[in-house]
């Protein structure tokens, strides 16, 4: 068997997901060599969080009024979306938008971050914003958008990345 370190028997993986597994030592077993998932070894520390990147194109950033995007589908009956924090970062192509007003992250009619139109949405450089809140009504099995107020952004090239961290709490078990 090849030394764990040797990156020709095993390639590095560089950007591991949830399903994706680890071998180990179980200890009470005699100390056998077993496998577990990533998402196994995160829960036994009790991260109960997800974070999630999601790409919105130009196409559909000129189309949030009339059809906003889908950023976490409704969790189910019985399930709430709980947001710790939104990531936006605004990539510009060769052309600036021209949102009127700020684009909305939304859970039903709670919004959960606008994002302005100077400082980001319409930015002519690559621009990006952090937001959180601390308190805002989360309605059950809800999704939560991306959308446009007012009206469409006419003009503009680029796409924009949204990361949300998140945790689904089932309201029957937690």
């Amino acid at each position: 068997m090849s030394k764990i370190s040797n990156q020709a028997a095993y390639p590095a993986l560089l950007q591991p997901t949830l399903s994706d597994y680890l071998v180990i030592t179980d200890y009470d077993n005699k100390l056998r060599t077993k496998t577990v998932s990533l998402n196994t070894v995160k829960n036994l520390f009790d991260v109960s969080y997800s974070d999630v990147t999601i790409e919105i194109s130009s196409a559909e950033l000129k189309a949030l009024l009339a059809t906003p995007k889908t950023l976490i589908a409704a969790p189910g009956v019985g399930k709430v979306l709980e947001v710790f924090s939104i990531f936006a970062y605004m990539d510009v192509g060769g052309v600036a938008y021209d949102f009127a007003d700020p684009v909305q992250v939304k859970m039903g009619t709670s919004v959960w971050a606008e994002i302005p139109t100077a400082s980001v949405m319409n930015s002519a450089v690559d621009a990006a914003a952090h937001f959180s809140k601390t308190s805002l009504a989360c309605p059950i099995n809800t999704a939560i958008k991306l959308q446009g107020q007012g009206q469409e952004a006419t003009v503009g090239t680029g796409v924009m990345k949204i990361n949300l961290r998140f945790r689904t709490l089932d309201l029957q078990t937690f």
